[in-house]
């Protein structure tokens, strides 16, 4: 079975900052795990990190267009096909009340 592979927030805690990374390219969960302790090792190596939370946001063609799959408090997997920027979404999960805007940038913009 092929792992799907999605952009990620990744957030580690320490006892003073807390760190927030999202990935710029699809990833495993595994890959965005990884990746975010290689990002937080300079932290790390000050003090030690805890909480660490590693949830999948959308795929790199939703997060494209403005659209998320997943729930950004708790991760869960919306039951409608997209949420994007344009309405409010209730999740199931967390019984939150989300608006979502996500800005797309081109390379050259950046």
């Amino acid at each position: 079975m092929v792992e799907e592979k999605f952009i990620y927030r990744t957030k580690m805690q320490t006892q003073g900052v807390t760190l927030s990374l999202t990935t710029k390219s699809e990833m495993t969960y595994e890959e965005a795990v990884k990746f975010s302790e290689v990002k937080a090792k300079p932290l790390n190596d000050i003090e030690k990190l805890n909480n660490f939370y590693a949830y999948p946001l959308a795929t790199k063609e939703n997060w494209k267009r403005g659209a998320i799959n997943f729930c950004p408090r708790c991760g869960e997997r919306f039951d409608m096909e997209l949420a994007s920027a344009e309405n409010a979404i209730d999740c199931s999960g967390c019984e939150a009340t989300s608006w979502i805007e996500i800005e797309v940038y081109k390379e050259d913009d950046v």
